[in-house]
């Protein structure tokens, strides 16, 4: 797997094309499925990979990005007043406030799940009509172990 990104690595919301992000936010969001502000801070992270670290958009539903040598990646981002490792663990493997987590859509919904995830951590908040900055860093990554049939991570800062 070629992530083309390093743990630590930060940026904002500003190193972004806002026009490309208000596209792609008008694309992706569904009413009912995730909040409007969720899907934008996800998509903001996407659309750093996608302009800065030679991924592409996966275009199948429910799909984050293409990393540069082809293998489907899942983008979680969450702020930074949480529990990183707690919530981590609820996305990858608990649930949470009845989402499903990935383990359980993956193992038992039997879904096409990414084997490789991505999580930054965000700073900041969105305030409309406001000149806003959300600092983002590059905070861990996982693969999914068809042995363990659990997701582990690889990198983390």
């Amino acid at each position: 797997m070629i992530w083309n990104i390093e743990v630590g690595t930060t940026f904002t919301n500003k190193d972004i094309n806002a026009k490309a992000l208000q596209e792609h936010l008008d694309r992706e969001y569904k009413p009912g499925y995730s909040g409007y502000n969720n899907t934008e801070y996800g998509l903001i992270a996407e659309r750093y990979l996608m302009e800065k670290c030679g991924y592409d958009n996966d275009d199948e539903p429910y799909k984050d990005v293409i990393s540069p040598d082809g293998n489907s990646v899942e983008v979680k981002t969450y702020s930074s007043s949480r529990d990183g490792d707690e919530h981590k663990q609820n996305i990858l493997h608990n649930g949470y406030d009845k989402v499903s987590s990935l383990w359980e859509r993956k193992v038992l919904w039997k879904k096409d799940v990414s084997d490789y995830v991505i999580f930054f951590e965000r700073t900041g908040k969105i305030e409309r009509d406001s000149d806003y900055t959300i600092a983002y860093v590059c905070d861990e990554m996982f693969e999914w172990d068809t042995k363990l049939q659990r997701y582990k991570s690889v990198y983390k800062r």
